[in-house]
């Protein structure tokens, strides 16, 4: 009975013993597992911050901005065809530092892609060059509908699109009010898209919005709306004076009742007022018939449609005589300083998407963006 006890309490001992060098075990094997991976975490956060910190962030502040212009634009390590960097698509970045010619005639252009310095020939980038010469001009109006219809697809699109075709100016849409009977205002929601196309470009732009207003509390509201959207999204280059869309809508506007069509001219001037003691410039976009009828005695300039079925950009400038008297008042045509001339684009030079193209008189724009001239 005796040697059963001491064996049997012998035994208790050894497992638990046993139990408890398991235990142990067990619970340093998961400390050194969670104390491993604490390591290779901190590991890798170390050479992160080491990697961040010797990358130096390029300086493009003072560069030209520049697209690629061609598909397979070759970027070099150096200004030869020796050692290439990547291949860019059309329509990528660049930041333009400086340029070289080599030996054999070719001009380089040292530019930052990504942040990553190389070479690319001077016929595969081309950046903005403002025109300022006394002469009609190309000017661009978009919105979101040339997103929804896919004209554009980003910023870059955009900005291939303007580079390409050598427009001087943009009017971006940004928004305005609804033709219901509530005539709630409303926001563009691709304007930052086009704002910032610009932006990278140093193209100079405006903005332009669908005006409904009925009333003059309506009015008030309209140059708020207007005041705050220039306020919260224009930046350097928003050069140009805001554009009171007011045009006919296929009897589905609020303002194409007969008594609203009465008393377009009236709220236009209230309008073009307003702006002014806003310390706003401001003028009139319309389409030509409309503005004849309903707007020919305000004191404006005007931005005018009048579709000629032009695939060129026009060599002569819209008058009442060679569009048969679509404009009857002689004085009202010398007040129209922009002339959106088409709807569809212009195939003979090129731009074959559906897309509203306008001529600039006599770069009547251009004080804006230079003050002194």
């Amino acid at each position: 009975m005796a040697n059963n006890f001491i064996k049997g309490y012998g035994n208790t001992n050894i497992s638990d013993k046993v139990k408890r060098c398991k235990e142990f075990y067990n619970k340093n094997k998961k400390m050194c597992t969670i104390s491993l991976i604490a390591f290779i975490i901190i590991l890798i956060l170390i050479i992160i911050l080491l990697v961040n910190h010797n990358k130096k962030e390029i300086d493009t502040t003072s560069t030209i901005h520049g697209i690629t212009i061609n598909d397979n634009t070759q970027f070099y390590k150096e200004p030869n065809e020796k050692e290439l960097i990547s291949t860019l698509e059309k329509g990528k970045n660049v930041y333009i530092f400086d340029k070289t010619t080599d030996r054999n005639g070719i001009t380089w252009y040292y530019v930052d892609y990504n942040n990553q310095m190389g070479y690319i020939n001077e016929k595969d980038v081309k950046y903005f060059v403002f025109n300022d010469s006394d002469e009609n001009t190309l000017m661009s109006d978009v919105s979101k509908f040339n997103v929804i219809y896919e004209q554009f697809k980003t910023e870059n699109d955009y900005e291939l699109f303007l580079i390409e075709n050598n427009f001087n100016y943009v009017y971006i849409r940004a928004g305005g009010r609804g033709y219901g009977q509530d005539g709630n205002m409303y926001i563009d929601q691709n304007a930052d898209m086009y704002i910032n196309a610009c932006e990278y470009l140093g193209i100079p732009y405006g903005f332009y919005y669908i005006d409904e207003a009925l009333n003059e509390e309506e009015v008030n509201e309209e140059i708020e709306f207007m005041q705050n959207f220039i306020s919260e999204h224009a930046k350097e280059n928003c050069l140009l004076p805001v554009v009171i869309d007011m045009e006919y809508h296929d009897g589905s506007g609020r303002a194409d009742t007969k008594d609203a069509l009465a008393n377009r001219s009236r709220i236009a001037q209230n309008l073009l007022n307003g702006f002014k003691n806003a310390g706003l410039n401001a003028f009139i976009y319309s389409n030509a018939q409309y503005a004849n009828k309903y707007l020919s005695d305000v004191d404006s300039d005007f931005w005018l449609s009048y579709y000629t079925e032009e695939t060129s950009v026009p060599n002569y400038w819209y008058t009442e005589t060679n569009q048969d008297k679509v404009i009857s008042n002689t004085d009202f045509v010398n007040k129209m300083k922009i002339w959106q001339f088409s709807e569809t684009g212009a195939s003979d030079i090129g731009i074959d998407i559906q897309i509203d193209l306008n001529l600039v008189k006599d770069n009547f724009l251009k004080k804006f963006v230079i003050k002194d001239k």
